[in-house]
């Protein structure tokens, strides 16, 4: 259970670190589409971008399988014959040197993104809170001939779900709540400083909102921001569907009245009392001053502003900034693979990542294949039991990390391996544990 905990971890963390070149590459797809779409109705600027946020997540959601499924193949083996080695060379080579660099950073990226995430969390259900908050502060708005005109809207737009048209003083624009049973909300007394006409295409905006189900929709992204708090490419491309779902209802409403001068002074007296509000919540007016400029922009010219060059310089700059940090983490992980042990075990038995004097011993990725190698010859190469289980303790401690040519001797005064007396440490390690009493000393020479 730990070991698929962990894989998890670093599968998470790994698709974490790999969102951030993938949104930036989507979203400067996404901004090149929007600079040769302007003329583009706002329907296919929002399908399109949607698109683009759905290709996005379907590809976290693959890298996330992928890295998980070769994190499988990273765990520890158990090595039996000189075949096993050889398997283990093979997956080496092919191992990904940037997937192993993100390895070593997975449980900080994995903390770090947790904390993080989970202050959000709290920030999200307090708002989704307030949602059900202002449902039951509000009080219903008592027009005359007001639910004949919002059923004869409901039969026009084929919305069959009940809706409610209310009003709260803790809201400062007219917004729509709610999914399953969704309300129109509107500021105390707002209502009555507007013209029947501008009531009306406010109403319908909304109603066009529920018929499309972008209350879902933008609950669902805002879970995905969440998520994704820290990939700035990402909240630019999400904040580019948003701005095109309010101009989808601005088209459909154009199109149904016609009212063009109307349906501007309508958004410009809502901007007016408008304050911030829920990011669950979708407001007639919301968003900064620049967007309801687009917006009226558009109305206006019927043609949709592109990104500016800022925009295209960051997009463009941030894809530079990705490529150059890949070619370096690459090269990092290349020069870090170098030196990592290899995750073996020999007969259930794992080889010691400490030498006896308990320090850390960098060991090449290839001596520890060789050492591997070398622990799998001694049952046919060496027959005396006690020098074979000394020999095993030398490999398992890094003393050794081949058995060719080796010759040593081992007394009560000093370890010789190879021409090359061993620190004491380590020769008193092996004197406890292989010179009993009667015996002095054990010699050793590999046959030729």
């Amino acid at each position: 259970m730990e070991e698929y905990l962990f894989d998890f971890v670093a599968a998470f963390s790994g698709t974490l670190l790999h969102s951030l070149w993938m949104g930036v590459l989507f979203a400067a797809l996404a901004g090149l589409y929007l600079f040769l779409a302007g003329k583009s109705r706002a329907k296919a600027r929002y399908t399109v971008l949607l698109a683009f946020v759905c290709l996005f997540l379907i590809s976290l959601v693959i890298t996330f399988f992928y890295l998980f499924t070769k994190q499988q193949e990273l765990r520890p083996v158990t090595v039996r014959t000189m075949a096993d080695v050889q398997a283990i060379a093979r997956t080496l080579s092919s191992a990904d040197p940037v997937s192993s660099f993100i390895n070593l950073a997975s449980p900080y990226v994995f903390a770090a993104w947790l904390l993080l995430f989970c202050i959000r969390m709290i920030f999200f259900f307090r708002s989704a809170l307030g949602i059900n908050k202002l449902r039951r502060s509000s009080s219903s708005i008592d027009l005359a001939g007001w639910n004949e005109k919002l059923s004869s809207f409901k039969a026009l737009l084929r919305v069959s779900r009940l809706v409610e048209i209310r009003e709260s003083a803790a809201v400062r624009m007219p917004l729509l709540i709610g999914y399953l049973k969704p309300v129109i909300l509107f500021p105390i007394g707002f209502v009555n400083r507007l013209k029947p006409e501008e009531v009306e295409v406010i109403v319908l905006h909304e109603l066009y909102h529920i018929r499309r189900h972008d209350y879902l929709v933008n609950l669902l992204q805002t879970i995905c921001e969440n998520i994704l708090f820290f990939n700035p490419a990402f909240l630019w491309l999400s904040g580019q569907v948003k701005e095109e779902r309010e101009g989808c209802c601005d088209e459909l409403v154009l199109q149904k009245l016609g009212h063009r001068q109307t349906y501007i002074d309508a958004l410009v007296a809502s901007y007016e009392f408008s304050l911030a509000s829920s990011s669950l919540s979708l407001g007639f007016a919301a968003g900064r001053s620049h967007q309801l400029l687009q917006r009226v922009q558009r109305m206006v010219s019927g043609q949709s502003r592109p990104p500016g060059r800022s925009v295209v310089l960051l997009l463009l700059s941030g894809l530079l900034i990705t490529a150059c940090s890949f070619f370096g983490i690459s090269k990092a992980a290349r020069t870090s693979a170098a030196h990592k042990p290899v995750p073996v075990h020999y007969h259930g038995k794992t080889p010691c990542s400490e030498t006896a004097c308990g320090k850390l011993r960098d060991v090449p990725l290839s001596d520890s294949l060789q050492r591997v190698a070398a622990l799998v010859q001694v049952d046919d190469a060496i027959t005396d039991g006690r020098v074979k289980e000394m020999v095993r303790h030398m490999l398992r401690e890094k003393v050794i990390v081949s058995i060719d040519g080796l010759e040593f001797r081992l007394d009560r005064e000093k370890l010789s391996v190879n021409g090359k007396e061993q620190p004491d440490c380590i020769r008193q390690m092996l004197q406890d544990e292989f010179l009993d009493p009667g015996t002095d000393r054990i010699v050793y020479k590999q046959p030729k």
